[in-house]
């Protein structure tokens, strides 16, 4: 049935009419009329219990359309003029339907969501367990240098500078050959991975010289030992350099493995951890031990 602009409609649920009451609303602005009261005047109820209206999440009252579908059971129709607000009542088949199936899709997206929460925390959570067992390696390393470190306890104060650099340049370029990887300005091939971290070799080997500098400026202020400040330095601009080309090799290496290169990222940081502290060992046992002793040699027999 049309309703015309001069007609009102009320549009409820079977459950409000046995409630005895509703709301109204004109056709074509939504505002709601003064609450009206089926009492007294009940219609009765379709015997399959459906809903009045078209009503897409049982609210129970919903804007009259003017393609209304009809009827096909028991309903009430009677036209109202402005002044009467007796009710103009549809009963239509399609809203406890509509209703319930809004009801089971909101139903399944929650358990997709959780879902899909578990199965993320799952398999980020198995590659973070390997990156932290991996991780407890440098403890080993530390372990296998301690009469370097009791002899010269002031390297521990500068592990977290070295370690730190070199995580954060790999990252670098790791995030930069996953992005290329992600918009295809960079094939998974051998040729583009060799190209790749050959360019990135050349960014390493400045970055490794700049930041080198910076450190031995750094030591060198607090210390005021040049020996000390070229130990750091030369730690320094190795774990750079060696993080750089980790860092873009390591995403083309995991796609090759079938593992989401994303994972590079991550895996860079533990890496340059454990290699960090390995490179920092090395670096000042020949600067501080095998350098140092080599130089007091000679000094002495040139005082001879």
């Amino acid at each position: 049935m049309l309703l015309t602009a001069k007609h009102r409609a009320v549009i409820v649920t079977a459950d409000e009419i046995d409630h005895g009451a509703t709301s109204a609303v004109e056709e074509g602005t939504g505002a709601h009329i003064k609450p009206t009261s089926f009492e007294g005047r009940h219609p009765k109820r379709c015997n399959s219990g459906l809903q009045i209206g078209v009503c897409a999440h049982n609210l129970g009252v919903v804007e009259p359309s003017a393609d209304l579908p009809p009827a096909h059971g028991p309903h009430l129709h009677s036209k109202l003029s402005d002044g009467d607000l007796s009710p103009h009542v549809v009963y239509s088949p399609h809203a406890t339907s509509t209703a319930h199936h809004h009801a089971a899709s909101a139903a399944h997206h929650q358990s997709s969501v959780i879902r899909n929460a578990f199965q993320e925390a799952f398999f980020r959570g198995r590659w973070l367990l390997m990156l932290l067992l991996l991780q407890s390696t440098s403890s080993i390393v530390l372990e296998a240098n301690q009469d370097l470190l009791k002899g010269h306890l002031w390297i521990t104060l500068y592990l977290t500078m070295l370690v730190g650099a070199g995580g954060n340049a790999g990252n670098q370029s790791s995030i930069k050959v996953i992005r290329g990887l992600a918009t295809g300005s960079i094939k998974a091939s051998w040729q583009s991975a060799r190209n790749t971290i050959a360019g990135q070799a050349a960014v390493g080997l400045l970055l490794g010289l700049g930041l080198g500098l910076g450190g031995f400026v750094r030591v060198y202020l607090a210390s005021h030992s040049v020996i000390s400040s070229v130990a750091i330095s030369l730690s320094l601009f190795c774990i750079v350099m060696t993080s750089v080309v980790l860092g873009s090799w390591l995403p083309f290496a995991l796609c090759y493995l079938g593992v989401d290169p994303a994972n590079a990222g991550t895996s860079i940081q533990v890496l340059m951890d454990i290699l960090g502290v390995g490179i920092t060992c090395v670096m000042c046992r020949l600067v501080l031990v095998q350098l140092a002793s080599s130089l007091v040699t000679h000094r002495h027999h040139l005082s001879l």
